[in-house]
Parts: structure tokens; C-alpha cells; sequence
């Protein structure tokens, strides 16, 4: 029964068409080739791969770099006040030339005064 049932649907699919069942059958599966070789055959779609891998390859570091950044709050329990943390030496932008990151020290003095 399931071999017709596999029959039925790799003739519904115009790829896999007779494949399994026809040995003489030269027109293979994409899931038999190997990476490079449908690339290879498929030149078309090289652009349209490395496009989507730097795309995801940004939002994978994006993600990464969100959770990883002081004013995003996962626990708020035991870290109510995320923002005192913050390294005023650490630039909190994504990207910035040429610029110094020093503490303020009127700033610094009144955070210890009420600090206490």
C-alpha cells in the first residue's frame, strides 16, 4: 500500500517524477545533489544565497547584540535598575567614529553623594 501511495505522490511532484521507481531516470532530486553542484547547475540562485546568509548572519548578531545591551530588561526581578550598570567608557550606539566615552565627574560626584 505505501508504495503506492509514495508512486502517487512522487508523480504529483514534477522533479521527483518516476525517480525511485525508473532506474534509467537521469533527472535527479534536488535532495541527491550535492550544495555546490545545484549551485553549480542553478547559477542563478548564487546572488539570491548569499543575500539571504548575510541577512541572516545580521540578524542573528543584531539579536544577539540586543540581548547582550544594558537598557533591554529580561529580568526585571533581580535587576530593577539595569540603567545604573551602564559603562559610560562602553559606546551604547551600533556604530560611531571617532568619539570618547568618559565619565562626566559632576555627574559621578552627585551619583555618589546620593548613593550614599
Amino acid at each position: 500500500m505505501w508504495g503506492r501511495v509514495r508512486g502517487a505522490f512522487l508523480s504529483l511532484v514534477p522533479g521527483l517524477a518516476g525517480f525511485p521507481l525508473q532506474p534509467g531516470n537521469r533527472v535527479a532530486p534536488a535532495y541527491t545533489m550535492s550544495f555546490f553542484r545545484y549551485f553549480n547547475k542553478h547559477r542563478e540562485l548564487i546572488p539570491l544565497a548569499m543575500i539571504m546568509t548575510t541577512t541572516l548572519s545580521g540578524m542573528v548578531y543584531t539579536g544577539i547584540r540586543a540581548l547582550r545591551r544594558s537598557d533591554i530588561i529580561i529580568d526585571r526581578w533581580n535587576n530593577p535598575e539595569p540603567w545604573e550598570k551602564v559603562d559610560p567608557t562602553e559606546p551604547q550606539k551600533l556604530f560611531s567614529i571617532h568619539q570618547k566615552w568618559e565619565p562626566i565627574q559632576e555627574l559621578e560626584e552627585i551619583r555618589k553623594v546620593f548613593k550614599g
